[in-house]
Parts: C-alpha cells; structure tokens; sequence
C-alpha cells in the first residue's frame, strides 16, 4: 500500500506576505516545511548565541559583530531552542522565514512575544512569513491561511 503525504502541492508565496498552515497532526506539515526550505537543527556543538550569529558569519559578517548582533537579537525573543532558531532566523534578514510551530514548547507569555516580534520584524523587513501553527488565533494574524487536508493545501478563511 502506498501512503501519499503531500499530493502535488503548491504554494505561492508573495514578498512580505504571511502565510499559515494548519491541519491536523500527522497531516504532513512539518514533512511540507522541510522539503519547502530544506530545514535542518541548529549545531549542537555550539551555544545559543553562536548558533545565531553562524549565518553572518557565512556571510563575512566578522566574530566579534557576528556576536553583537546575535546577543541583541536573542535579548528581543523570550524557550532555548526556539529562541536559538527565530533569532538565527531573523539576524540574517532573509526574504521569507519559515517557521515550524515557533511557539510549539513557550509558555503563553513567551509565545505572544515570540509572535509579536516575528509579525513584526517581517512586516517592518518586507520579508514573507510561512508558518506552520495549531494556534488559530495566530493564524488568523496571517494574510492567507491554509489547511493540509489528505496531502493538499487548501485555502481557507478563520474570521
């Protein structure tokens, strides 16, 4: 039997719009995420601050600055790892972020200002947010919404 996760999805994604997907768990969002942007974890062997400031340093950014900037942006998000991987994120200022359940494991206080700083800084940057979210109320921030239903994406409206 052959069990098919994503059946020929697409997903047009415009400059500073942001995009949610929902669908139940084991719908094959994280799967849809990963071959998206080719995610992978942070380093282990590096901390916190160094795992963000890695994509300046790809990018000439010197250690000593590479540092600064990595240290300011972990001070503006509030959980370890998701604030390791939205900082990172956000530091190198790319055209669109993708975000796996950002506020998966933050408590309710975290999780706002997590949110409120990446609506933001995307909105401020013109950058595009795509991110996957079980938190309605979060996605309906979002300009467009989606649900993963059987393996395709399917527009949909939550206001």
């Amino acid at each position: 039997e052959t069990l098919t996760i994503l059946d020929r999805v697409s997903l047009q994604v415009h400059p500073g719009e942001l995009v949610a997907i929902i669908g139940a768990s084991g719908s094959g969002k994280s799967t849809f995420m990963h071959i998206l942007g080719g995610l992978d974890e942070p380093d282990q062997e590096f901390n916190a601050q160094e795992n963000v400031a890695m994509p300046l340093w790809m990018r000439g950014v010197s250690q000593q600055d590479g540092l600064a900037l990595a240290r300011d942006a972990l001070e503006k998000v509030g959980g370890e790892r998701q604030r390791v991987a939205i900082a990172r994120s956000l530091v190198a200022d790319p055209a669109c972020i993708l975000a796996d359940e950002p506020t998966g494991n933050l408590d309710s206080a975290n999780a706002e200002k997590v949110m409120e700083l990446m609506f933001t800084m995307t909105r401020e940057r013109g950058m595009s947010l795509v991110l996957v979210t079980h938190d309605r109320e979060i996605a309906a921030r979002c300009d467009t919404i989606y649900r993963l239903v059987r393996g395709k994406l399917e527009r949909v409206e939550l206001r």
